[in-house]
């Protein structure tokens, strides 16, 4: 079964993930995922696409550790191990432009894969964060590169080296999101 529901409402291309608990991305999904861009990007008929979950309190809540663990202890993984390299590239190569719908948390990989799409809106209770510091390790998605293009450098380094998280309102501020809508536009944890 996929991580992902497709609906098209007019010439917007709505891809959904769900994957619970805690919608965990593996690499299974985010090939899944490029799968589905793949196919919206030679579609004439679908003009934008925006990434959303399903699961009110999680966008992606981060890279599925499992996953990065049997990658560390050389096991094999199901996908394909440069996902969390290639499918954010792949959003942002796309003709359409990619928004990122986060109503929840988007933490480590799902602050990164925000970061590759062309637009970000929020809703109140988002947070976003690099909290891979905690754990030794540097975001490895695209993260160190994304962030200080679309926040400064400075800003960007005080959060990859903190692994502070940001709310909603901070995250506008800031610039790492475009908009914050209100709840109604999330409703049911569907984007609207």
């Amino acid at each position: 079964m996929s991580a992902w529901t497709i609906e098209i409402e007019g010439n917007v291309g709505i891809v959904t993930f769900c994957r619970p608990p805690r919608n965990f991305m593996s690499f299974e999904a985010l090939g899944a995922l490029s799968d589905i861009l793949n196919d919206f990007a030679s579609r004439k008929d679908v003009s934008v696409i925006i990434l959303a979950s399903s699961l009110e309190k999680y966008f992606v809540s981060h890279a599925d550790l499992e996953d990065l663990e049997r990658v560390v202890s050389g096991d094999p993984v199901v996908g394909e191990r440069s996902a969390w390299r290639t499918t954010p590239t792949l959003i942002e190569a796309i003709p359409q432009p990619v928004i990122a719908a986060v109503n929840g948390q988007a933490w480590g990989g799902g602050t990164e894969l925000s970061l590759a799409c062309s637009l970000r809106v929020a809703s109140p209770n988002a947070t976003f964060g690099l909290p891979e510091i905690a754990v030794g390790m540097v975001p490895g998605a695209g993260g160190t590169q994304r962030l200080p293009r679309l926040i400064g450098s400075g800003r960007a380094l005080e959060l990859i080296l903190s692994g502070r998280k940001v709310g909603a309102e901070e995250a506008l501020r800031i610039g790492l999101v475009n908009a914050v809508l209100n709840r109604a536009g999330f409703a049911g944890g569907h984007f609207h």
